[in-house]
């Protein structure tokens, strides 16, 4: 009981207790009532701030998204066309020389060594030399490792060195001489990831981001480590930037520091980790990565600075060429290792030295690749506007084929067929000439401007093209746009057309040299005059051309009509409208160089005239062939007439206005050519060929001021300087079956006997021979003939004026075959060489809407 009543009076005691606490306690949690209160008022608020946010960031998330895949299409580096120059060819029993080969091999980047170690190397021992070649698109079946033999400047023996068998012929790799740019100052080579050497990709990663692999765009670790070894330095060593940070601040960002660049790069670098694997993010930077500056030209990528800085693909790299070009990436023009060789050296060791403690390479493979020189290749300008008239000459004619979006960035090569070789050589003949020209003569520098186009005869290819004096100016393009007066460079196609009339015209056919009027109606008269302003009477068709006389041909050109010359010229390959003005017959109307070009080439080859082409195939970037240009052959000159014309060419330089150049060329060359000057000395011109190549080129002024040249004291100096620098192949043309020589007298155009003391051997077609026998046997026949000719003004005995067939001097190795008496041609009669008052012809041109000159 007493332990109850115990109990029960401590309960009451708490109970009291409790009540006295009450207030006190009340009042407590009043208070915390109150403080609980405000986190509930804020906590809506809180919540709806970040909605927002997460919201807005969101949006930014989205609106990075779109920007970088748009920039980033489909996963695939934009790319521009590239250009490649035409694969040399080493053939059995031709070309080139061991020396040629030599400088060839020399120029594409390939390395002299003790002993072959790769491809792109060589070991010449006597006249034989070993060869390894480098890849080559357009031939990848063929044999790459080869022994060359040489025997008088020719390849007499082709040997595949693993299997020893002969071989036919194999080509060079063609060299890379430009792009189309992706825009301004732009360019690259893009390859994929594996395609690029293993180790540069471990020294990319060991100097640039060695977390790559596990980061997400952001490494806080490395920004903790750059900003520590940055304080410890005093100064700013180290960005701490990832490469996925890099590749966004190169492709979308500017150069500026600043907090927001800074935050937007984060930013836009977990969003493209979000989007693209590791491997694609590696690709596009290792395209990407800016490495240095060509002239205009920013070079991106390690494919294109490899080709750049040691004229290989990156492929062949070697170690220690792979440190270099990844030990450049903090600062290229700082590292350049052209500039600051030993800077670039210091910086490649360094990175020979990380892989090393990295444990991709020994230390002593390390240090003895330390040791190693540069090997930096020769400065070569690779940019698109390395040769600028030809690039411009070539976009424009494959853009009608692809788009212009697809030419700058689905990366197709094109290969062209251009001769970089020749291409250099003709714009240092025509650079070096002019400057000689203006020395001499005292014209001031820089005043005069040319154009130089060089084609192979057989194929129409377009090996060289030069549209200014200025290397690698990309201006205007004169060898394409400026269409200046031909001067007598038509001679040769009004001839041509009579030569195709064999019942009227040969190249012994007499002509009238003397005054000559042309009055058409409601026209101004029209009086051509010979360049040294006299008249010899008459002269052959064969000496009008080979002395440039101008009476004559606009005599001939008036007879067989100025309509059939026009048709003449359209068919050799000149596709636009000429005015048929008489004065035409004398080049007034305007052609470019590369005109005149395809208007010789048929010439040149023997009546087959090819269409001037400058690309031969396009690859796509998988490296397959999606379009060919294959050369497109015509036959249109029959064999007689073009033989004839080839030989007045000929004879226009053994002989001719263009005679100066056997001093310079073997005559077994037999060359040929024609000289061209314009009114007031404005414009200078040469065409000329051998049997492989056709040089055009043209001199004059811009503002079309007179130079005071004439075709050889100006253009023709120029052709001559380039084609001496190059290799020519004789321009034989074997006698086609309907030609034969003829002897005949120069005097009159008669046939002549052997008692005829200066009778000359011309060729001439069958079935159109002449007849008649000149009377100049004998001292008395001589002095007959002259008397009637000068004194009486007969012409019985002469050859018709308009109307016979001969030739000229025999230079060429021509059978003489036995002289076959034909028809008869009609004969008229001929005003004598003495005829004071000119002749007055009236004839109406037929009218055109282009322009010509009068």
């Amino acid at each position: 009981m007493a332990a109850a009543k115990k109990k029960t009076t401590r309960r009451k005691k708490k109970a009291t207790a409790r009540k006295r606490t009450t207030p006190a306690r009340t009042a407590k949690k009043r208070g915390k009532q109150k403080t609980v209160s405000k986190p509930r008022f804020f906590l809506p608020l809180l919540l709806r701030l970040i909605f927002a946010g997460t919201f807005c960031l969101l949006g930014v998330f989205i609106y990075l998204d779109h920007q970088i895949g748009q920039r980033f299409r489909a996963g695939v580096h934009p790319q521009p066309a590239h250009l490649y120059a035409r694969s040399h060819e080493i053939a059995l029993g031709s070309g080139p020389g061991q020396d040629q080969l030599v400088t060839t091999l020399d120029f594409l980047g390939y390395r002299a060594v003790k002993k072959v170690a790769g491809p792109g190397t060589y070991v010449v021992v006597g006249n034989q030399m070993d060869l390894h070649l480098n890849p080559v698109p357009t031939a990848p079946k063929q044999s790459s490792l080869i022994r060359v033999g040489f025997a008088d400047s020719q390849v007499n023996q082709l040997l595949d060195h693993q299997t020893g068998k002969t071989i036919q012929s194999v080509s060079l790799e063609p060299e890379r001489i430009g792009s189309l740019q992706l825009g301004p100052y732009e360019d690259r080579i893009a390859l994929k990831l594996h395609e690029m050497p293993e180790l540069l990709i471990t020294a990319l990663l060991a100097m640039e981001d060695r977390d790559f692999e596990s980061h997400i765009g952001v490494d806080v670790t490395s920004i903790i480590r750059a900003l520590k070894n940055n304080l410890f330095s005093g100064n700013a060593l180290q960005g701490g930037s990832t490469i996925t940070q890099q590749l966004v601040k190169n492709v979308f960002l500017s150069p500026e520091r600043s907090l927001s660049r800074k935050i937007t790069e984060a930013l836009m670098a977990i969003v493209m980790e979000l989007r693209y694997s590791k491997s694609e993010i590696l690709e596009y930077y290792l395209n990407e990565i800016f490495l240095g500056q060509s002239g205009n030209r920013a070079v991106h990528g390690f494919a294109l600075a490899s080709e750049y800085y040691f004229a290989r693909p990156v492929g062949q790299l070697k170690p220690h060429e792979s440190a270099m070009l990844v030990g450049m990436i903090p600062a290229p023009s700082f590292y350049n290792p052209r500039r600051h060789p030993d800077r670039a050296k210091r910086r490649r060791d360094l990175v020979l030295s990380t892989l090393a403690k990295i444990g991709a390479m020994s230390e002593q493979k390390a240090n003895a690749l330390s040791k190693l020189p540069l090997d930096i290749a020769p400065h070569r300008d690779g940019s698109n506007t390395r040769f600028p008239a030809y690039t411009d000459y070539l976009h424009r004619q494959i853009r009608q084929h692809f788009s212009e979006s697809v030419l700058r960035r689905d990366g197709l090569s094109l290969y062209t067929t251009l001769d970089a070789e020749v291409q250099q050589r003709a714009q240092a003949g025509l650079s070096k000439t002019l400057e000689q020209i203006e020395k001499e003569r005292g014209i001031a520098p820089n005043k005069l401007q040319g154009a130089v186009v060089v084609i192979e005869v057989k194929s129409g290819d377009i090996v060289g093209l030069v549209g200014d004096r200025q290397a690698g100016f990309s201006g205007f393009n004169r060898a394409i746009d400026a269409e200046r007066p031909i001067g007598s460079l038509v001679k040769p196609l009004v001839y041509l057309t009579a030569l195709e009339q064999p019942s009227d015209y040969s190249l012994g056919t007499i002509v009238e040299d003397t005054p000559l009027t042309i009055a058409p109606d409601s026209e101004e008269p029209w009086s051509p005059q010979n360049y040294d302003k006299t008249f010899r009477g008459t002269a052959s068709v064969l000496e009008s051309l080979t002395r440039s006389y101008n009476v004559p041909t606009v005599r001939v050109g008036l007879d067989i009509g100025v309509g059939n010359v026009v048709d003449t010229i359209n068919r050799l390959g000149v596709k636009r409208s000429i005015s048929q003005f008489p004065s035409t017959l004398l080049g007034a109307n305007g052609h470019s160089p590369l005109e005149i070009a395809q208007m010789y080439q048929p010439i040149a080859n023997h009546g087959d005239r090819m269409l001037l082409r400058a690309v031969k195939e396009i690859h796509n970037r998988k490296g397959e062939a999606i379009a060919r240009f294959p050369v497109e052959r015509e036959k249109v000159i029959d064999d007689g007439p073009a033989y004839l014309i080839d030989y007045a060419l000929k004879q226009v330089v053994q002989r001719g206005t263009a005679a100066s150049l056997s001093n310079s060329f073997s005559g077994q060359l037999q060359l040929a050519g024609k000289t061209g000057t314009t009114d007031n000395y404005r414009d200078s011109w040469f065409a000329g060929y051998s049997g492989n190549l056709l040089t055009v080129v043209w001199v004059g002024r811009d503002d079309n001021k007179p130079v005071g040249l004439t075709g050889s004291s100006g253009a023709m100096r120029v052709w001559r300087a380039i084609m001496s620098s190059l290799w020519l192949a004789p321009g034989r043309f074997d006698t086609p079956d309907d030609i034969q020589l003829v002897e005949i007298d120069p005097v009159s155009g008669l046939l002549a006997k052997q008692s005829c003391p200066q009778r000359i051997a011309i060729p001439m077609q069958r079935g159109f021979g002449l007849k008649r026998y000149a009377p100049c046997a004998g001292l008395l026949g001589r002095v007959q003939s002259w008397f009637n000719i000068n004194v009486a003004g007969q012409r019985t005995d002469r050859a018709p004026s308009m109307g016979s067939r001969t030739g000229e001097i025999n230079v060429l190795p021509v059978k003489r075959e036995p002289i076959v008496e034909s028809r008869s041609i009609s004969e008229q009669p001929t005003e004598s060489n003495r005829t004071v008052e000119p002749v007055v012809v009236k004839k109406k041109p037929v009218r055109d809407l282009s322009s010509g000159r009068k």
